[in-house]
């Protein structure tokens, strides 16, 4: 074989040792280990509901004898208040910069937010029924909302600051929702026991995740992965976790 023949078949010969490599012989995955435990708030008093986004935890705190939110910078090992009011603040929710949470301050529960880039604090919903359960992805906040007599699902967003409803039901009760950028899945009881729902807001369509007979409760999203509690072998077993992976694909 001359050297030209030689110069064209080496790139093919190195290929194919290559591939028979790793066929043989498969990638090694690393096992996840802790590097390190570490604590984030040990104060006497309780915290409760922690939540994280990139380098920010919040959580409820009672250090100060109501409940109030207090959040913790992971990259620089400082604690900060985030809101004090002598009413009881639960439930925080984070995204990016903006931390949301159930609010007592005006008597019926409301939901407020804090924008932590600005050192601002703003109302998201005070309707007089008493919203509650508050969560977020990016802009959207979505909540529990009664201002129909029953529990339906609203949302707000915040760079149009609009509210809008997200699913309403005269006859059934929706709880616990739960957003990861454009989808809301929540608890839903229109077929006469808990099941688990969801809504695109970008193409405004609302779809049934899981409607085993038994109860599904506490839905939690994250892209396109829904997680919820699942009763289902409750009887002979005990209650589980099951999940459910999302497609929009026509």
């Amino acid at each position: 074989m001359n050297k030209r023949g030689i110069k064209v078949f080496l790139p093919f010969l190195v290929a194919a040792i290559a591939l028979a490599a790793t066929s043989c012989c498969p990638p090694v995955i690393p096992t996840p280990y802790v590097a390190e435990e570490f604590p984030i708030s040990t104060n006497r008093a309780n915290q409760w509901g922690s939540t994280v986004s990139g380098n920010i935890v919040v959580w409820s705190d009672e250090r100060n004898g109501n409940r109030d939110i207090y959040g913790y910078n992971l990259s620089t090992n400082t604690e900060f208040a985030i809101c004090t009011d002598p009413s009881d603040q639960m439930g925080p929710a984070i995204s990016g910069d903006i931390v949301v949470w159930w609010d007592w301050r005006n008597g019926n529960g409301d939901i407020y937010g804090y924008n932590l880039s600005t050192d601002t604090e703003f109302a998201i919903c005070t309707h007089p029924a008493g919203p509650r359960a508050a969560a977020i992805s990016r802009d959207i906040v979505v909540w529990v909302d009664y201002r129909n007599g029953i529990a339906d699902i609203y949302g707000y967003n915040l760079a149009t600051a609009e509210e809008s409803a997200i699913y309403t039901n005269p006859y059934s009760s929706q709880e616990s929702p739960a957003i990861s950028d454009d989808v809301v899945v929540w608890v839903d009881y229109r077929n006469g026991n808990a099941d688990i729902y969801g809504y695109n807001l970008a193409t405004a369509e609302e779809f049934a995740i899981c409607t085993n007979r038994a109860f599904q409760g506490w839905p939690k999203i994250s892209g396109d992965i829904v997680v919820w509690r699942d009763e289902r072998n409750a009887i002979i077993e005990n209650r589980d976790v099951y999940g459910a992976r999302l497609s929009f694909e026509d």
